[in-house]
């Protein structure tokens, strides 16, 4: 009889959960979904915003499966046939950076959730691909949408890219949709992801900002700014697409290879503390300002 192994919890959080560097600080307190205090830590390198949530030590995709199946528990068929369509609304949007569909223009969609982007990518004519580690989320989007075990594969990010390794070079799009965050190994991923993209192919990710709705364990990291000029500059693309500036305090980004025909956008990168600080006040202010 197997022994069951309970969770060890660490006192605090000691490196970054995007990067892993140990070079991290407490620069603010801020209130979780359920209004408690949480300590955030910011980390030096990456810039990312690390939740002062103790560390699980478990199976870190069996733990993001297991949040999501409950979160996303009471949807009904009717609830995600409609999201389709602002999900095919998100594509038309990137249509002036992305290749137009046809023939073996592949798009992918990594973490797909309830198959809702994938869906979109497929109606507008994308030879699309997903993956979800969540057997009882690929298998409810593979029931609504008729997607094919080919289209949706129940698997982790890394073996779907694995699996898909002939494509490697040829990608045109991949879609990241409020995944990153959630990733344990978000760097190691985002390398594998990069190598499959073609010289003129599009990385595009959404997430959450730091936001008493969004800080909780489920949520690794939070990106600023300066993280996402961090991670495009690790990866050896451009910043051609940011937007912060939205009501839901989501931002949006989408990175390329030199060879893109759109040119980068101009970024910072703010490592110490308290420019960290002033950089998320004005961002803040921004979205309270225009929403």
């Amino acid at each position: 009889m197997e022994q069951e192994i309970t969770p060890v919890m660490s006192d605090e959080i000691t490196s970054c959960n995007c990067c892993n560097s140990e070079d991290i600080v407490s620069i603010l307190r801020a209130p979780d979904f359920e209004m408690a205090s949480i300590r955030i830590f910011h980390c030096k390198n990456c810039a990312a915003l690390c939740p002062d949530y103790p560390e699980i030590v478990e199976d870190e995709i069996s733990r993001q499966t297991s949040f999501h199946e409950d979160f996303w528990r009471d949807e009904t068929p009717e609830t995600l046939s409609e999201l389709v369509a602002g999900m095919e609304a998100v594509v038309d949007f990137y249509k002036e950076i992305i290749k137009a569909p046809g023939d073996g223009t592949i798009a992918y969609d990594v973490g797909a959730g309830r198959g809702n982007l994938l869906t979109a990518l497929l109606t507008k004519g994308y030879d699309a691909y997903g993956c979800e580690p969540s057997a009882e989320l690929s298998q409810q989007a593979r029931a609504v949408f008729d997607l094919s075990g080919d289209r949706l594969v129940t698997t982790s990010a890394l073996d779907f890219l694995s699996r898909r390794s002939d494509e490697k070079g040829n990608v045109d799009i991949v879609f990241l949709w409020h995944v990153i965050e959630h990733f344990e190994n978000p760097m190691e991923i985002l390398r594998e992801v990069v190598s499959t993209l073609a010289p003129d192919g599009v990385l595009i990710c959404q997430g959450p900002m730091l936001s008493p709705g969004y800080v909780y364990p489920a949520h690794r990291f939070f990106h600023s700014e300066s993280n996402i000029d961090w991670i495009a500059r690790e990866l050896g693309l451009k910043v051609i697409f940011m937007d912060g500036f939205t009501k839901e305090r989501f931002v949006s980004f989408a990175l390329a290879k030199e060879e893109h025909p759109s040119p980068a956008i101009d970024t910072v990168f703010l490592t110490s503390p308290e420019d960290a600080v002033g950089s998320l006040y004005y961002t803040l202010s921004k979205a309270l300002a225009e929403n």
